[in-house]
Parts: C-alpha cells; sequence; structure tokens
C-alpha cells in the first residue's frame, strides 16, 4: 500500500477513505481528457489557423493546470 494511502487509512474514516479514491479517479478521468499532447494531436487534426491552434492549446494548458492545482488542494484535505 502507497505511503499516502496507508495515512489516509490510518488517521480517516471509510467516507473519506471512499472520497479520496472517487477523487482520485476524476483526477486522473480529467488528466486524461485534458492533457496538452492529446490536444495538440487533435488540434493538428483540425483545419485551424495557427492563431486559433495556439488559442486551443493555452486554454487546454490553462484547464490542465486548474485540474492540477484542485488536485493539489484535495491531497491537503487528507494529509
Amino acid at each position: 500500500m502507497p505511503d499516502m494511502a496507508r495515512g489516509i487509512c490510518a488517521s480517516n474514516t471509510k467516507a473519506q477513505i471512499y472520497s479520496y479514491v472517487l477523487d482520485r479517479r476524476a483526477y486522473k478521468v480529467a488528466t486524461l481528457r485534458w492533457h496538452p499532447d492529446k490536444w495538440q494531436h487533435v488540434s493538428g487534426s483540425l483545419q485551424l489557423s495557427s492563431h486559433e491552434k495556439a488559442a486551443v492549446l493555452a486554454r487546454v494548458h490553462g484547464i490542465c493546470q486548474s485540474i492540477n492545482q484542485q488536485w493539489a488542494a484535495a491531497q491537503l484535505d487528507f494529509s
């Protein structure tokens, strides 16, 4: 069992552990969906101008950063 999970199991209730597991799954799904490399590939297959591609990738990068920041904040709640 990873150290983080051991710490969670030792100090939290089953509901909190379940919540952590659901949050972790949601984080994984979100990072796979909004990963900038994936969108770079997707935007390359679309007929967009270079300005539009840059705007799409900038927005995706911002979304990915937001997801990572929210996950980091959630990690603090569990520690």
